[in-house]
């Protein structure tokens, strides 16, 4: 059977998912907020219907697009993954990377057959991107380029000026897709007001970090109205349930976006405190600031940090496996008493 997989798939991993036992979840980067709302759907027995034009109006509001712009999906993954197969020819396109990054663009080049190109982040300057490389690797066969900002695991923001600066060398002959699953924890604004700008610019949006909606699965794509019309012809029929459906429309209503607002404060608030008493830490070698809702912290033994915090109930997400992030643990911002318990920990 293993010969009939296609051979560049053979060795392939599935995407890494966070564990989920009884304790304190910072390991996936979620809002740390539940609904805790009870709603009912009826008529189950009906196939969903479309997107409401009122959910289309309130999430157009949010995001300042128009509707022709915004597709619905489940999940940034699902975006990315439609964008793949819609321009990338197995064993002839190429697509760029800048690792270490969100790693599902890779899973989604591979599943393609595309050619992966990597262009890595230079670790030695905190994770700066690398703009002449990214040039320099751009081909003929290039088709798209990945960008993360705040970047997951690192929390860095890629400079606007530079993204606009790729945009206009590449000159719409290369899509480049920014993926904005952390901005709302960020200073910089997001780059969909450039979408009318540029036909080759694509923005990824999520309600699962910032909206706390993780367990729904619902993701955006944002670009000009043709290539979204392409997008949606990817798409199967009926992606998301009523209930799916109504608790998104209720979740981003204008009265709960006061909610999200206030959420958002708060954990960049103890962002910035969890950087500070981090940072005092012994056992911590080295901690990044983080425009998003995690931090990166280089531990002297990230082993020994993850064991002690598991026999504590306490999950974090090792990096250290990944390249250029030896004794790297991905920190979610939690509750103040949940990152209290965290630091009682590593204190020890």
């Amino acid at each position: 059977m293993r010969e009939l997989i296609r051979p560049e798939l053979r060795e392939l991993t599935a995407y890494d998912i966070p564990v989920r036992a009884p304790g304190i979840w910072l390991n996936a980067n979620e809002s740390p907020w539940d609904i805790n709302e009870v709603m009912f759907v009826q008529n189950v027995n009906r196939y969903p219907e479309q997107v409401t034009q009122l959910l289309l109006e309130q999430l157009c509001a949010i995001y300042q697009v128009q509707a022709d712009q915004l597709l619905l999906t489940r999940g940034s993954d699902e975006g990315i993954d439609i964008l793949v197969r819609l321009f990338c020819r197995p064993y002839q396109d190429e697509v760029i990377i800048c690792p270490p990054t969100f790693g599902m663009y890779q899973q989604s080049v591979k599943l393609q057959g595309a050619k992966l190109v990597t262009v890595p982040l230079l670790v030695d300057k905190g994770f700066q991107w690398d703009l002449q490389k990214i040039k320099q690797s751009i081909s003929s066969n290039t088709k798209m380029i990945f960008i993360c900002s705040p970047n997951n695991p690192t929390g860095n923001v890629i400079p606007p000026e530079e993204i606009l600066a790729l945009l206009n060398f590449v000159n719409e002959k290369v899509l480049v897709v920014i993926d904005e699953a952390y901005i709302e924890f960020a200073q910089n604004e997001s780059m969909t007001s450039y979408i009318s700008q540029y036909s080759n610019l694509v923005i990824l949006r999520t309600l699962s970090k910032a909206f706390g909606l993780a367990d729904l699965r619902c993701g955006m794509v944002i670009s000009q109205a043709p290539l979204i019309d392409m997008l949606q012809n990817l798409m199967p029929p009926y992606p998301f349930s009523a209930m799916t459906l109504k608790i998104i429309n209720m979740a981003t209503s204008q009265h709960k976006l006061q909610q999200v607002n206030k959420n958002i404060a708060l954990i960049k608030q103890q962002r910035e405190w969890m950087l500070s008493e981090l940072g005092k830490l012994k056992c911590v070698d080295k901690i990044y600031s983080s425009e998003a809702n995690f931090l990166l912290v280089m531990f002297k033994d990230a082993t020994s940090v993850l064991e002690s915090c598991q026999q504590n109930n306490i999950y974090l997400r090792d990096f250290s496996a990944i390249p250029g992030l030896m004794n790297g643990i991905r920190i979610s911002i939690g509750l103040e008493n949940q990152n209290q318990q965290l630091l009682a920990v590593l204190k020890k």
